[in-house]
């Protein structure tokens, strides 16, 4: 499906790919999203950052793979 990108701060390195042919691939959250060089996030995959999250130059994200730095919950 159509990728959904809709982070807060988002920076792109060089040669970046995303893929999100079978199935919706989503970059989102309410802080920093820094992805480097080379990198390759794959269909399906959700990236969220709740303050900040790093991908580094010739990563390779995987199909259905989920990148957070929040559990997105309280614990109680």
């Amino acid at each position: 499906g159509r990728p959904i990108i809709a982070v807060a701060d988002l920076s792109i390195g060089d040669d970046f790919l995303l893929w999100s042919h079978e199935a919706t691939t989503m970059l989102t959250g309410v802080g920093i999203l820094s992805i480097g060089d080379r990198a390759l996030i794959n269909s399906g995959a959700l990236v969220y950052a709740h303050l900040n999250v790093r991908i580094e130059d010739d990563v390779a994200v995987g199909l259905q793979a989920v990148i957070t730095d929040s559990d997105m919950h309280g614990l109680e």
